[in-house]
Order: C-alpha cells, then structure tokens, then sequence
C-alpha cells in the first residue's frame, strides 16, 4: 500500500543533521513583543524507566469511587441555589437514596470479597480491603454533607413559610388534633415488639425505620417498627404549612400503647441489608436462582446500622447485640478491640433518619408560593441519573 511505501521511504533517507543555532537567535523582537522559536520535541524516557500503558493501573478509575462520585455530583445539585427549592429537595432525596443502595449492593460486595479471603486486586491496582477503606472515608463524608444538605434545606423551608415542626413547638391545639388522628390512623397499624429471652429480636427489613422503646413498671425494652402504610410526613391542619413526621408524632403518643407505663427511651434506627444478587456461573435453572436469591435477601446480612440523634449508648448496644453485629464489646469499644465491625456499620445521624424518604414531602405541600412545584427539566435529567446510576449499581459497568 502507499503509506507503507512511504514509510519505507522516509525510514531508508539518511537524516541530516540541523546546523547549529546561536541561542540568542532562538527569539526575535518584533513591534508586539518578543517571540520564541518552536522548540524540539522532549527526549523520551530511558526504555527501563517507562511502564507498559495496558499494565498501568493508574489509567483506571476506582469503580466504588467513581459512583460514590456520581453521588457527591448528584449532592452538588440539591446545593444549587438557581434550582428552585422543592427540586433542591429532590435531588437530595435521590442522593440519600442512591448512598443506602450503594451500601447495599456495592459495600456488601465488598464485604462478602473480605469474608471470603479474596486476594484479587480491581483494575486500579486496589484489594478489597483498601477499596473498603476508601469507601468508608468517602462514604462517611457523603453521609455528613447529606445530612449538613437537608439543615440547610429545612432553614430554606422555614424561609418559604414551610415548617417542620418538633414536638416542642406544638400548640395545644395541634397536639390534641395529632392524638386523634395517631388513635385513627396510625395506631392500628403499629405492632410494638418485647425483646426478652422468651421473645427474639424480630425481623427488620432493609430500610426500614424503627423505634426502641424503654417503658417502667416493670421495665421492658420494645421494638415498633414504622410501617410503610403510615405516611412520612403529617401535616398540620390551619392555613399555615406546618408539618410532623411519623416518628414524632410518635414519641409524642407512644404512652398510648402502654396504659399506666412511663416512656423512659425513644430511639430510632435503620437497618441495611445486603441486596447483592450473587449469581453462578454454571446452573442448569437460572429463573429458579434468582428466585431463590431474590427470597434470601429479606433475611441477608446486616450492612449498615444507623440510629437517629437522642439515641443513648444503652439502646445503641442493646439493638446491636441483638442483631448480631457486635458480641461482648459495646459500640465504642470497637476501635480498641481491632473487632471486623467498623464504623462503615455503626452510624449515628444528627438530622432526620431516612432523607430518602424526603421526597414525600413534596406530597402534602399546596402552597402557592412556594418555588419549584411546577414540573421542570432537572426532575427529568435527575430521575434519568438516577436511573443509570441504579443500572450500574446492578449490572455492572460494561465489559466486566
């Protein structure tokens, strides 16, 4: 062919040597300024020192950092102030929402590499406990600029005349009207658990919310969990935008399940299993399988603990034990005892437990001034993230 003929051509031509050039010819004054010669081409390296580009692993991206990147991405949205308000909320959602199922298919997978005594190193050159570790720094950052996100946007939302209001700041009048719609509404729903020797810890589903109870006379540790029926957020009957949340609506009347006991504890936390689907690669009935798997994950093991503000070391411990993630050492001990569990596990949360769930917000909001009710391009485009951001989370980039 004839690129090959002139290739032949120009590597069989001898080279001639340029003449010399005296360095104070190398740049000229002109009327704009000086000018430099094009200078040569830089000397490559010695042949011992370069390293084979397809053996580097410094030309790939860490795979669990890259998505919690696409999360920190997501997170930046919900701080935009040129967004309007109620769609900074919703990109705060997905955010929290996306880190829990991070947690749940990524860091379990993780875990289980661990557990299992893998020694393979991802394409960055990377074991599975130095990517953990890395996870786990980045992920508790993360989970603090979350967290740091929605104070910021309930102090825009209180600006916007849209309150969420604590059990402090309840009229009289507001507080009757919450216990008859508690007694309608959400009582029936509840199933309050005793924890002793005669009753087990009951199951926790991933995700879901749940109360730890300590009642007197005589005294008794109980679980209630949140049932998804039961709406996140309340709101407040009056022209006025004033909303509760399920759980303080609850510690406000969780005397009403226990007639004649005192509430002496309230505590809350939320439970992450492992989601990760493990498939074989040889199996005659591959539906059957992932049924199976499918089935399995209801009861998998636990990924991550987080209990809300005003829990106590007391509670903490208890639910701990009783799940099975710690044994004769408390939750504080775990630093000092070189114990697997770590702090990616145990998470105590300053603000609101479940962010994910601040979506429902949206719901019960009618206020005609507020910014953001109509539908606009960052709901479609943030949706559209968060939908490929679960197909890589499940699948797998393409190509591994």
């Amino acid at each position: 062919m004839l690129w090959k003929k002139i290739r032949s051509w120009r590597s069989s031509k001898p080279t001639e040597t340029a003449p010399e050039v005296p360095a104070a010819a190398m740049s000229m004054e002109t009327g704009n300024g000086a000018e430099s010669a094009p200078q040569g081409e830089p000397e490559p390296a010695p042949e011992g020192s370069r390293v084979p580009l397809a053996r580097s692993p410094e030309r790939f991206l860490n795979r669990e950092l890259s998505d919690l990147a696409l999360i920190a991405r997501v997170l930046e949205e919900s701080c935009n102030d040129a967004h309007p308000l109620l769609e900074r909320l919703r990109f705060l959602s997905i955010s929290a929402d996306l880190l829990d199922q991070f947690f749940t298919v990524r860091v379990s997978s993780l875990r289980r590499a661990i557990e299992e005594g893998d020694s393979d190193t991802s394409p960055d050159g990377l074991t599975a406990p130095e990517q953990l570790r890395r996870v786990s720094d980045r992920a508790d950052e993360l989970t603090r600029d979350i967290q740091g996100g929605w104070e910021q946007i309930e102090t825009c939302l209180n600006d916007e005349g849209i309150h969420l209001v604590d059990d402090a700041a309840l009229t009289a009048e507001e507080r009757s009207w919450l216990a008859r719609h508690f007694a309608q509404h959400v009582l029936p729903a509840l199933t309050p658990f005793t924890i002793d020797r005669e009753h087990p810890f009951p199951f926790v589903p991933s995700g879901g919310i749940c109360a730890i109870v300590e009642i007197t006379d005589p005294h008794q540790t109980l679980l209630i969990p949140l049932p998804g029926v039961i709406p996140r957020f309340v709101r407040l009957p009056g022209d006025d935008v004033r909303i509760v949340t399920a759980e303080t609506m609850l510690e406000r009347n969780a005397a009403a399940l226990f007639p004649g006991r005192e509430v002496r504890h309230f505590a809350l936390f939320q439970i992450l299993r492992d989601n990760e689907l493990a498939l074989e690669e040889r199996n005659d009935d591959l539906r059957l399988m992932v049924e199976s798997g499918l089935q399995g994950r209801g009861k998998a093991n636990i990924i991550r603990l987080k209990f809300g503000a005003g829990s106590s070391a007391d509670s903490r411990n208890f639910v701990a034990r009783h799940l099975g993630v710690i044994n004769d050492v408390s939750l504080d001990e775990l630093g000092s005892t070189g114990s697997d569990v770590t702090a990616l596990d145990v998470a105590t949360v300053d603000a609101m437990l479940g962010i994910a769930d601040a979506m429902q917000l949206m719901t019960g909001i009618t206020h005609r001034g507020v910014p953001g009710t109509h539908v606009s391009a960052f709901r479609v485009a943030h949706a559209a993230t968060a939908s490929r951001f679960r197909q890589r989370l499940f699948r797998g980039h393409p190509g591994q």
